[in-house]
């Protein structure tokens, strides 16, 4: 993810009616990739990985501000900007 591409995505969610800033929108990539990393695992591996139906049939947003949210982070402007992807 580079910074150019993080200002293009934080043009298009613009346009969408979503204000955020494209810093922002880089980190919230790295949450997405979180979600995508727990997803890719319940699939590959089902029997080692608790929830693995639940977590293999929701998107990668949703995983990691599901994973962030567990950990009480102060993450609230990431996490809406993740929501705003997952849109």
């Amino acid at each position: 993810m580079s910074a150019r591409l993080a200002s293009h995505l934080a043009t298009l969610l613009k346009n969408k009616g979503i204000n955020v800033d494209p810093e922002v929108d880089l980190r919230a990539h790295l949450v997405s990739h979180l979600g995508r990393r727990s997803w890719e695992e319940s699939k590959m591996y089902p029997e080692d990985v608790s929830n693995s139906a639940d977590k293999s049939s929701k998107t990668n947003e949703v995983l990691g501000v599901e994973i962030l949210e567990a950990q009480n982070l102060e993450q609230q402007t990431v996490t809406n900007t993740v929501k705003g992807l997952a849109r």
